[in-house]
């Protein structure tokens, strides 16, 4: 069972329901330098209560918003942004947001901590433009991961 929530996932209490219930973390919206410490936690406390040997799946979720330049993508979702996270530029931190260069390599950043998968919340405005980001996506990210 995935375990996430408070705090993004990273609270202790996250973490302990992980240790005492799940077989993986997924949190969201985490930094890299959050889900690096997250993950190091997680193995810290799992070899204190004698589950050090197992592996736990590590999920993150985030918000995914292409566009053909980095400022294009942010400004085109800022309004969605700043609904979740206390800034435009907070929510371009925590998320997926730029060219789809820029995504790849935050992406290939995010699977360097030890991250198992993504759970991405592509932000679209019409069913049309998340087809279209879709296959943005698959076309232009996804071939640098396989």
């Amino acid at each position: 069972m995935l375990v996430g929530g408070g705090e993004r996932g990273l609270s202790p209490r996250a973490l302990r329901r992980v240790l005492e219930l799940g077989n993986g973390w997924i949190p969201a919206y985490l930094t890299e330098a959050e889900l690096e410490m997250g993950i190091k936690q997680l193995h810290e406390g799992a070899n204190a209560v004698g589950r050090g040997n197992e592996k736990f799946i590590v999920g993150l979720e985030m918000f995914v918003g292409i566009g053909s330049s980095d400022n294009e993508a942010t400004s085109a979702n800022s309004a969605n942004l700043t609904k979740s996270f206390s800034s435009v530029e907070e929510g371009a931190r925590r998320s997926l947001i730029g060219s789809t260069r820029t995504i790849a390599d935050k992406v290939e950043r995010y699977e360097k901590t030890g991250l198992d998968y993504f759970e991405f919340k592509f932000i679209y405005p019409t069913i049309r433009d998340f087809h279209r980001m879709m296959e943005v996506f698959a076309a232009d990210v996804m071939p640098s991961f396989r």
